[in-house]
């Protein structure tokens, strides 16, 4: 296969290298480098280019002004006159008075500096000739003075210049008049002397490194301000970085955390101020900087407030003001926590739930990103013709969906100091349906249900695996497993259950006590029911044996007519008092209606 990059890829690679922070920062580098030489060697050739600065002396007295300045064009340097060397010579100038006041004898003019030997160092206006001039010699305004001073060339080869200037009194006005000599030695030098274009003077650099360094210093101390840094070193490596790509700062993202962080505060509390670390510019600002993600972690970076980019395991290139966002834990998460809820009847409950969860490879339809542009070694490698290495198309061992939800979909409560994670969203929401499901029941129906082949707990875990995964895998998280621990409640709660069970067990032995004693009564009343029953029997018989033995027309003895009405009576009685559940008493009434009668009979015939 002919991995080779095509042109127009090639084009957008190298495009996509001069974007790069890090190049452009190195840009800028070079940029004030070449720019401090520019200055170095063009300020120079301007200073001999301008016109020297020129001082005006004032005469308060004649009330006028001392003013000088050489004729032609002041910009123009002459070039240096050729002269053997140790030869003496003749230096002339031409200055023109354009000032109000005349130059008479206070008028001097002074030799400064220079290597060559003068005649004399001063020259005043009497000592100088004025041609066609009456009366003492004078230079008006507008007028032209013309000095002459013999020299002699030191006797070394070389450019020497000579400095004059004109003084009023002490006071020096006027700019400053050179004289240039480029000494020879043997013949004269076809070609004419002239100074090089360009020197390079380091002086003319100081003013812009120092412009440069009070502008690094003002920007570092900005943003200390501005991100509330500790260390003004720290920014300052920062805004060089940042500028010119010096040094940067190396972010490690380990343990599920960035490494130098610091930790959120509880609420309430104000974390101790400690040393900064090493990478605070890189943790509170970001880039310029080398991320390195250590295995079993990814991490979602943003540059301002927009997302940037979503990075594995590996070393990476963090560019300028890009921070990291979120770092996500690739590694199986296990958690617990105590769920309280309220049943059915209000008794509060508590259970300890635990998750195990982790980041989905891949979530459903979702379409794979395109791969990163090739690096540099992949551009130099197609330049010299070899082949380029192929990039991988998916450099995330996680779902970028399952990334960009777990950062930026985490529903978070703003009333919480602390910050909700994406872990512990997912474990809210998983055992959300623990709290549902106590909260659906009765507390009897939760330790002692009346069906004794129900399993509530078994029957809540069955659930919570189920809708957890489900509800999970649309947010790109897997639910590796889950449980819940024993369901614990209030003491007060656990005695007055025992109370209730005391009760109920006191109101069973109570029915069964009463059900023995009202089994017992029934036994006895059954007995004396018999007993008068045999006693009746008894009595008919002996009321049939007598109806048997007395003749027609006879009575019976009136006391046994007596004795059997009492007899009668206490049966009746005996009767009424019995238990419905007799089987005989249909009989026992028969009997006792005959007995009725015959004592009727008796009564009727006495």
């Amino acid at each position: 296969m002919n991995n080779r990059l095509t042109p127009r890829e090639l084009q957008q690679a190298l495009a996509y290298l001069i974007r790069r922070e890090n190049v452009r920062s190195l840009g800028r580098l070079a940029l004030i480098g070449l720019a401090l030489i520019a200055i170095s060697l063009i300020g120079p050739w301007l200073m001999r280019r301008l016109p020297p600065p020129s001082i005006t002396v004032s005469d308060h007295q004649l009330g006028c002004v001392y003013a000088a300045q050489r004729t032609g064009d002041p910009a123009s340097v002459p070039p240096p006159a050729p002269v053997p060397i140790s030869r003496s010579f003749e230096a002339a100038w031409f200055i023109v008075n354009t000032g109000t006041c005349a130059w008479a004898d206070r008028v001097t003019f002074r030799h400064v500096e220079g290597p060559m030997a003068e005649v004399t160092q001063t020259l005043s206006i009497s000592n100088v000739k004025i041609s066609g001039q009456p009366g003492p010699p004078s230079i008006i305004p507008g007028a032209v003075f013309t000095p002459t001073v013999a020299m002699t060339v030191p006797g070394e080869s070389g450019l020497y210049v000579n400095t004059w200037r004109l003084y009023h009194d002490n006071a020096p006005f006027g700019p400053l008049f050179t004289y240039s000599v480029q000494a020879y030695t043997g013949n004269l030098p076809t070609t004419p002397f002239s100074p090089p274009a360009l020197t390079l003077d380091i002086w003319f650099m100081a003013p812009a490194i120092i412009g440069v360094l009070l502008a690094i210093l003002q920007g570092a101390r900005f943003i200390a301000q501005m991100y509330r840094l500790k260390s003004l070193r720290h920014a300052l490596g920062f805004v060089m970085a940042a500028t010119f790509g010096l040094g940067g700062t190396t972010i490690v993202v380990k343990s599920g955390e960035v490494e130098g962080a610091t930790p959120a505060p509880a609420a309430g509390k104000i974390l101790t101020p400690l040393k900064p670390p090493d990478n605070e510019a890189g943790v509170q600002i970001g880039g310029p900087g080398t991320l390195s993600i250590k295995s079993g972690h990814a991490v979602v970076t943003e540059r301002g407030s927009y997302f940037a980019q979503m990075l594995g395991p590996g070393d990476h290139v963090l560019p300028a003001f890009e921070r990291v966002r979120n770092v996500i834990d690739l590694r199986p998460i296990a958690q617990s926590g105590l769920e309280v809820a309220l049943t059915k009847d209000g008794v509060p409950v508590r259970a300890e739930v635990n998750t195990t969860i982790k980041i989905m490879p891949h979530v459903p339809n979702e379409v794979d990103p395109p791969p990163p542009p090739p690096s540099m070694g992949t551009v130099l490698r197609h330049l010299v013709g070899r082949r380029a290495r192929s990039t991988a198309a998916q450099p995330l061992p996680v779902s970028p969906e399952a990334l960009r939800m777990a950062t930026y979909e985490v529903h978070t409560n703003p009333t919480l100091s602390t910050k909700i994670s994406w872990s512990g969203a997912a474990h809210g929401a998983v055992t959300g349906d623990v709290r549902d499901a106590l909260a659906g029941r009765l507390l009897d129906q939760i330790f002692a249900p009346d069906e004794p082949a129900a399993n509530p707990r078994r029957d809540i875990s069955q659930h919570l695996e189920k809708s957890g995964k489900d509800l999970l895998a649309k947010r790109g998280i897997e639910l590796v497993s889950s449980s819940f621990g024993n369901i614990a409640v209030p003491a007060e709660i656990t005695e007055q259950r025992h109370r209730n069970w005391q009760v109920i067990w006191d109101k069973e032995s109570a029915i069964v006590k009463s059900d023995g004693e009202a089994d017992g009564i029934l036994q006895r009343e059954l007995a004396r029911a018999e007993a008068q029953v045999e006693f009746i029997q008894a009595v008919v018989q002996a009321i049939r044996t007598n109806s048997q033995t007395v003749e027609p027309g006879e009575t019976a003895h009136p006391l046994s007519l007596r004795f059997m009405d009492d007899i009668a009576s206490a049966v009746a009685r005996a009767l009424r008092n019995a238990s419905t559940r007799m089987t005989s008493e249909t009989d026992y009434t028969t009997l006792l209606e005959q007995l009725r009668q015959a004592l009727d009979t008796r009564s009727t015939n006495r």
